[in-house]
């Protein structure tokens, strides 16, 4: 299958945030602009710059200074992007682009053939490095400038398997029990944390998504000290309120099926430090 076919088998692959039913896709050779729409609920969701919108407001304004090279990538000049956000601001390149180099061949080989998802994906660098060895990866970001530039990191890349959606955590059009890995990343663990009336009910959604065999990585940045071991434990709590148990994964080479590295249906969770790349994340699994 080539990589157009494998990203409209994608954009195929998603459902209705609301009734959960399959989305018919109305490409620009049926309708412009294009857009999925739900036949049973009568939803309709535009794609904007090759990127599904299922948030309700997504316009962001062009911020000044370095960051505004992100908000409007050019697949056909990407390296000369990473030159120059490297050259105006080092470290806001090194948070894009530098954890990735060199990542994926570090990446555990029972993942190969599984099915990811990464909520708050920001930039794609978790995403896109998954999609170098997992059969399909779906993110979702709130914020339409990090979705996009995800997708167009995806081309860049070479990431057919790899589709970003502009979503919240109440809106995610994903098919709920077939992701072998769900990772949360920084923004949406902040999504979650941020209200506790619906804190559950989000965890709720990540966790229906995973297949029975599944498992939820939960990022958050390395910290030391009282605080940083409290907010693991208030983390681990939740987890456990919302009915994960701890995963305890053996090593990457033990177990080689991307079926049998989890052990307990939706119920497993892990809580590891936001590393340079997905190797010791999934490791310390």
């Amino acid at each position: 299958m080539s990589s157009t076919e494998t990203r409209r088998a994608l954009f195929e692959g998603l459902v209705c945030p609301a009734c959960v039913r399959p989305l018919d896709l109305w490409d620009q050779d049926r309708v412009s602009p294009p857009r999925l729409s739900c036949a049973r609920c009568g939803r309709r969701w535009p794609i904007c710059q090759r990127t599904p919108v299922f948030a309700s407001t997504w316009s962001e304004a062009i911020p000044p200074g370095p960051a505004a090279l992100l908000h409007d990538p050019d697949v056909e000049a990407w390296p000369d992007l990473q030159r120059s956000l490297e050259r105006a601001d080092p470290r806001l390149f090194a948070h894009v682009f530098a954890s990735a180099q060199g990542a994926p061949p570090a990446l555990p080989p029972f993942l190969a053939g599984a099915r990811a998802a990464v909520l708050g994906c920001g930039w794609g660098r978790v995403a896109s490095q998954l999609a170098e060895v997992c059969k399909e990866v779906y993110a979702s970001d709130d914020s339409h400038v990090r979705a996009r530039f995800a997708n167009v990191r995806a081309y860049a890349e070479g990431r057919g398997n790899l589709l970003a959606a502009t979503a919240g955590l109440d809106s995610l059009p994903f098919p709920a029990g077939v992701f072998h890995l769900v990772v949360v990343e920084e923004r949406a663990v902040a999504a979650i944390l941020r209200d506790r009336r619906y804190l559950l009910a989000r965890l709720g959604r990540a966790r229906a998504l995973l297949a029975p065999d599944g498992v939820l990585a939960v990022c958050r940045q390395k910290q030391a000290g009282m605080a940083a071991r409290w907010a693991a434990r208030r983390l681990e709590a939740v987890l456990a309120q919302a009915g994960f148990a701890p995963a305890a994964l053996p090593p990457p080479s033990a177990r080689p099926e991307p079926r049998t590295w989890a052990v307990a249906a939706r119920s497993r969770h892990a809580v590891s430090g936001h590393a340079a790349s997905l190797a010791p994340l999934l490791a310390g699994l």
